[in-house]
């Protein structure tokens, strides 16, 4: 199976639901924040039929296995693609939108800079997982969505 053909049968099997679920006001500190902030949360993503994850994420885990990184550094570079482009409600809840794009605008220099092909990849993630922490900065959205990319290609890859 392809990763397309999952997505299509979500939207198909619960795409309903989860519009429907996508226009209920938020309640957890996450959903608020995006909300407030005039952000795609959670369940807006979902009612998309999960674009970061099925456009940004899979193929960058795809790319990055298919350009010889190891496991383990082709989920960090996809974690870093994702955390550029998604509004994560984890990062908005805990540092607001100045938050949420510091932590885009590193996660796109280190992409720039080579991402996780680079020797020093480990280092460079470290500091600004570093700063994050400095922060109270946590990419909590991004790792959900790599978790879930790593899921979709077991799933896709057994098929």
């Amino acid at each position: 199976m392809h990763p397309m053909q999952l997505r299509d049968a979500l939207r198909r099997h619960w795409g309903a639901a989860l519009t429907a679920r996508s226009l209920r006001l938020p309640t957890l500190p996450g959903g608020i924040a995006t909300r407030r902030l005039g952000l795609r949360g959670a369940s807006e993503e979902a009612a998309l039929g999960f674009p970061v994850l099925f456009e940004v994420a899979v193929p960058a885990l795809a790319r990055g296995l298919a350009k010889g990184l190891s496991p383990r550094l082709a989920r960090l570079d996809t974690l870093f693609h994702v955390m550029a482009v998604l509004d994560d409600s984890n990062l908005a809840h805990r540092g607001g939108l100045a938050g949420l794009r510091r932590a885009q605008s590193a996660a796109r220099t280190f992409i720039e800079d080579g991402g996780a092909a680079r020797p020093d990849a480990l280092a460079r993630a470290e500091a600004i997982a570093d700063d994050f922490v400095a922060r109270r900065l946590s990419p909590g959205g991004a790792a959900d969505t790599l978790a879930a990319a790593c899921c979709v290609m077991r799933l896709c890859a057994t098929q």
